[in-house]
């Protein structure tokens, strides 16, 4: 079996070894130093678009455009054609090339040339050329950029990259929390409670928004005096909440905890206790999914019943997780 290995000192490496390296490595795309690298554009001027400068690999080669590129559409005929924009790479003329692709008079899409070691075309948008037009609208033009890759690396806040990539992926250590560059700005991975926008680990889960609240209920019907609430965002979400009861009486007596919307209940759980001799700590807790239709805030209400004594109401906690 003929064994080789490359790169190394003092070895000639060929074109067709580096670029099957290379692919290994990457895949073909555009490199997406900007959102609008490689961008195709029309503004109805006439039968031509615009690419945006921007840096792409192509099945192992590289092509750089420092400067807005120009490519010319076919003259339309009496019906409506799909147009390609393409990366053309061609190791025969050792070029990549901004190109088109002429789609055929049925409207179909054309197929692309791409071998494994001749012409490979790499897709940056689709062209609508509509029936005997003189130009190309702005609308005319659909994007379909593929791009690159990039490692998922850890970073903390002080130390996130500097130039990152759209779609750049990381753990960010600081804030516990996987992140990804929007084009903007750093964003977490889960969609957070857009009031708290914070995340807690629990003993058993750590993808829960949370806020923590408690307060004392003194009597039968009055609520938490300082309840836990939470601000969700419009979706669907499953929401876990609890509070503890301090019964301090000896006769029977219950208790409820309520998640609420205005004075609306959402969710209602109750909890029973004999009469004994003695204080006792007790938890009323429930799970329920809803879907808020608009930013709403939920709270923890409560009520406990009693023949005498106070009834002190402990901590309480509600979690949320997105589904939908």
């Amino acid at each position: 079996m003929a064994l080789s290995s490359y790169p190394f000192d003092g070895q000639s490496t060929t074109e067709s070894q580096y670029t099957q390296l290379f692919r290994e490595l990457q895949d073909s795309g555009v490199v997406p130093t900007t959102t609008n690298a490689w961008q195709v554009s029309a503004d109805a001027s006439g039968m031509v678009v615009s690419l945006q400068p921007g840096f792409a690999l192509v099945r192992g080669h590289a092509i750089s455009s420092t400067a807005v590129e120009t490519l010319t559409i076919a003259a339309a005929g009496t019906t409506n054609r799909t147009d390609v924009i393409v990366l053309r790479l061609d190791p025969a003329l050792n070029t990549i090339v901004p190109a088109v692709v002429k789609g055929a008079a049925d409207g179909s899409e054309p197929a692309l040339t791409q071998t494994d070691t001749d012409i490979y075309e790499h897709r940056l948008a689709k062209i609508t050329v509509r029936a005997n037009a003189t130009n190309v609208g702005v609308n005319d033009v659909t994007d379909a950029r593929r791009y690159v890759g990039s490692r998922v690396r850890n970073w903390t806040t002080a130390t996130r990259p500097t130039t990152p990539r759209l779609a750049q992926l990381g753990l960010n250590t600081d804030a516990n929390t996987w992140e990804y560059w929007n084009g903007l700005a750093w964003m977490p991975v889960m969609a957070a409670d857009t009031a708290n926008k914070q995340y807690v680990d629990t003993k058993t889960e750590n993808y829960y928004a949370s806020t923590l609240g408690g307060g004392t209920v003194d009597t039968v019907t009055s609520a938490a005096a300082n309840p836990c609430s939470l601000t969700l965002s419009a979706g669907t979400w499953d929401i876990d909440y609890r509070a503890e009861f301090d019964f301090s009486v000896s006769t029977d007596r219950y208790a409820g905890a309520f998640l609420s919307q205005g004075l609306s209940n959402l969710a209602t759980t109750f909890i029973s206790m004999p009469g004994y001799g003695g204080d006792m700590k007790a938890t009323a807790s429930s799970f329920v999914r809803v879907t808020l239709n608009a930013q709403t805030t939920l709270t923890i209400r409560t009520s406990t019943s009693a023949t005498g004594g106070t009834q002190g109401n402990g901590p309480q906690a509600m979690r949320a997780r997105r589904v939908a």
